[in-house]
């Protein structure tokens, strides 16, 4: 894959400035986070063509539906049992529901991403034509889901996209919906 240390554009002066001026973040760290910072051209690519808008319902089924998969949600619920059913009690979600959006996001955890979520947000809110400003936007929202939880900003891994952990959500996502 071309990494590149440099974006296209001077946008992250944008998000540097939003950052600072209306979120009380130090400049000094913005600057250092965002020279860390790769761009990173498979991302581009994988966004431009994502598996959604080329897989059929029979794709999918080949892939989600077989024996392996349902053992392993049921493994999974037998494992999380406590928590699922409190989640299911508490919010009227069926556990069932849970484990297969679970299954289907990140097959119960085994593939949550292996992108640098800074790379995956930097990349797509600097240099994606079509959707830059929505990434710039969870880009914003991934320096304060780091801060409020006390992430290592450069070391947590997601998807191309930047989606992150078990439900496969984005930084907006997490802030808003997540529950620990």
């Amino acid at each position: 894959p071309q990494i590149s240390k440099t974006h296209t554009h001077n946008q992250p002066q944008i998000v540097n400035n939003q950052l600072v001026k209306h979120h009380g973040l130090h400049k000094p760290f913005l600057i250092q986070v965002l020279k860390n910072a790769q761009r990173r051209d498979e991302m581009l690519e994988s966004v431009a063509n994502p598996a959604e808008k080329t897989k059929t319902w029979d794709d999918y089924k080949a892939i989600f539906i077989k024996k392996k998969r349902i053992q392993d949600g049921q493994d999974f619920i037998k494992k999380n049992s406590e928590v699922l059913q409190k989640a299911e009690d508490t919010y009227h979600v069926p556990k069932e529901v849970i484990t297969a959006i679970l299954g289907i996001e990140t097959n119960y955890g085994k593939n949550m991403g292996n992108f640098r979520v800074l790379d995956s947000l930097t990349t797509l809110g600097f240099d994606d034509p079509r959707r830059s400003k929505f990434f710039r936007s969870e880009l914003i929202q991934f320096f304060l889901l780091t801060r409020e939880n006390n992430l290592d900003i450069l070391k947590t891994k997601g998807s191309y996209a930047g989606a992150m952990g078990y439900s496969q959500f984005i930084s907006s996502s997490y802030r808003a919906y997540a529950i620990d």
